[in-house]
């Protein structure tokens, strides 16, 4: 459902008539202990170790600007359905209608955040700044009881019992006039190293927590900035666990230039606010760029010392990412403000990925509590169950490795580590890790199931043009703190990449594409030894998977020509009733060519299947 630009809502009545690789047993006990997470012993190790990476980062990559990038030892990947989203009406203070459309989730009592939500009683909205909550029923007259308008920029939220939890981004300088911060540099800091204030770059995003008992007059229960990019977010009983990355607060430089003796000669800079970009340079683009350059140029060794000297003068408060928090009641206004989370539950990798924090914060809605949990280095992909929460980075150390003259040991990996969110107080406990060949596209990617955690990834051998690529799947099992290969299927459809798959209980679906569209069904009954089982080649991709009872698949995506060229939107209905053999059962195409768009091609919550009317609802729009 969350599509804000809805240019029209298609709906579709159901038309109902409704490979290769290697695999095998392959419990792999490697050492795998590399890839675990160590908990900080103390905010000083902490803290040593945030300005390691900082200065190997910018020593290592002389392209690199600190503050300004993800660095170069690592490469992110971003996040992103099972369960039908009709529902049964559940019992409120008033009626509720029998069926009701919810939010398209992945995984049966795992919420995900949407901008709009359904209780079978009330609809709520967020538009244009505001929270609206409509008297649902009855539905010929439906009306709008109330608006609350929300500080920022409004994008998802939570409805749970008589609590709304709302996500907006806001300015930093929203939390620094109300919060009365100050930048960290001084004017004379700047002049001296040309580094500009921390602060600059900060990310926000805001949770806001809304009383809602009385519809018509919500009340403000709770506002918390976090100074970190939304990542995802999901719902479990009473809580909704907030994932966000921020970058370590290291100043950076600017207005000036630095020379480089190696592959580079100037990186010049022209000041924010100024026209000429920064970039690397080489000696014959240099003299072919008509820019000038501004301030005096300084010596890569010059640069490294001063920014040596300005992170001494920083602690792990400077340099972790903060919160602050008001909370209202009886008492009125509280207010508080501390680092996101505490030394004592961060988690430092064993290899070094990145300066970045990935914070896991859990709002607990009935008690008004929130923990966290954090993780220095790159963020990822999402995927949780009930009990688990996995998070994926994928690591790529080709520039690391060619900056270093050792291009040939270059890696490219997914690590993985899973959380139990289980627990109480409600928290992310780290439990183990694990390392997979190849990049995850996305949560659908991911699935646990009976024990075990099953993803699809997708390798390049060359990593610049994409030849050579090939398709994964490894079903993990957990050991202790390891993550290890219990079984897998490598290989499938070299030279093409994975657009979109699912898994559902005992079966995965794969869907690759590069002039055709194979999609690939993988019986994973027995975790030990998964198989590609069946393959059905068609024009186009389907760029999501979903199921439609136990025999059929509803797919969205595009068609292409048979040399690969792609076309209109697609709708297709597979009949996998036999694994081995899967057919196509329907297909409409929408629109002759790329003019033809939904929102719900690459964001599963703006695809509502209803399986008791059949019929789909997705939001359409052609130019």
């Amino acid at each position: 459902m969350n599509y804000k630009n809805l240019a029209l809502l298609f709906m579709v009545l159901i038309f109902f008539g409704c490979a290769s690789g290697v695999s095998g047993p392959n419990e792999e006990k490697k050492d795998d202990s590399a890839y675990r997470l160590q908990l900080s012993k103390s905010c000083p190790e902490l803290e040593d170790y945030i300005k390691s990476v900082v200065l190997n980062e910018n020593k290592y990559a002389g392209i690199y600007y600190g503050g300004t990038g993800a660095g170069v030892d690592a490469v992110s990947t971003s996040d992103s359905a099972g369960p039908g989203t009709t529902e049964q009406g559940a019992s409120d203070q008033k009626d509720s209608a029998t069926e009701y459309s919810t939010t398209n989730v992945q995984e049966e009592g795992v919420d995900e955040a949407d901008f709009v939500k359904n209780d079978g009683s009330y609809i709520y909205v967020l538009n244009k700044g505001n929270f609206h909550i409509a008297d649902a029923l009855p539905a010929a007259e439906s009306t709008l009881i109330s608006t609350t308008a929300i500080e920022g920029y409004p994008t998802d939220m939570f409805v749970h019992n008589d609590k709304a939890l709302i996500f907006s981004s806001v300015d930093y300088n929203v939390v620094k006039e109300r919060f009365n911060q100050t930048d960290e540099l001084d004017d004379s800091k700047m002049v001296k190293g040309q580094f500009y204030p921390l602060s600059y770059w900060r990310p926000v995003t805001k949770v806001t927590v809304l009383e809602i008992s009385d519809r018509s007059s919500p009340k403000l229960e709770r506002e918390t900035y976090l100074e970190a990019s939304y990542i995802a977010s999901r719902m479990i009983n009473d809580t909704v666990h907030f994932i966000g990355y921020s970058s370590a607060h290291e100043p950076f430089f600017y207005n000036g230039c630095i020379e480089y003796t190696d592959s580079t000669i100037v990186i010049p800079v022209d000041g924010f606010g100024g026209t000429d970009i920064g970039g690397t340079v080489t000696a014959t683009a240099k003299a072919q760029l008509p820019i000038s350059i501004s301030g005096v140029c300084i010596s890569r060794d010059e640069y490294l010392k001063l920014l040596e000297e300005m992170l001494a003068e920083m602690d792990y408060k400077d340099l972790l990412p903060k919160y602050y928090d008001i909370v209202y009641g009886a008492d009125g206004a509280i207010q508080s403000q501390d680092i996101i989370c505490s030394c004592e539950n961060s988690y430092i990798p064993e290899v070094t990925n990145g300066k970045d924090v990935a914070s896991i914060v859990s709002f607990d809605l009935k008690t008004g509590e929130f923990n966290s949990t954090a993780i220095i280095g790159q963020w990822g992909t999402v995927y949780a169950s009930t009990d688990s929460l996995y998070f994926a980075s994928y690591i790529f150390d080709y520039w690391v490795n060619a900056l270093k003259g050792d291009k040939e040991k270059s890696e490219e990996y997914s690590t993985i580590h899973k959380f139990d969110i289980s627990s109480s107080p409600d928290r992310a406990v780290y439990l183990a890790s694990g390392k997979v060949p190849g990049q995850i596209l996305n949560q659908f990617s991911m699935s646990e199931y009976d024990g075990f955690f099953r993803v699809a990834t997708t390798e390049n051998s060359d990593w610049l043009t994409g030849e050579g690529s090939k398709n994964n799947i490894f079903v993990l099992k957990q050991n202790d703190a390891s993550l290890d290969i219990a079984g897998s299927v490598t290989g499938i459809a070299p030279t093409e990449r994975i657009y979109s798959a699912r898994f559902i209980k005992d079966k995965g679906y794969v869907v690759t594409f590069r002039q055709v569209d194979p999609m690939f069904t993988i019986d994973l009954s027995d975790p030990f030894n998964p198989k590609v089982v069946g393959e059905l080649k068609v024009p186009g991709f389907s760029t999501y998977l979903h199921p439609m009872g136990d025999d059929h698949i509803l797919a969205i995506g595009r068609d292409a020509t048979d040399e690969g060229q792609v076309k209109g939107l697609k709708l297709s209905i597979f009949d996998v009733s036999n694994f081995h053999e899967p057919k196509l059962l329907h297909d409409i195409i929408i629109g002759e060519n790329r003019g033809a768009n939904s929102n719900a091609e690459y964001d599963h919550k703006a695809f509502n299947y209803f399986a008791n009317k059949d019929l789909l609802a997705i939001p359409f729009s052609y130019y």
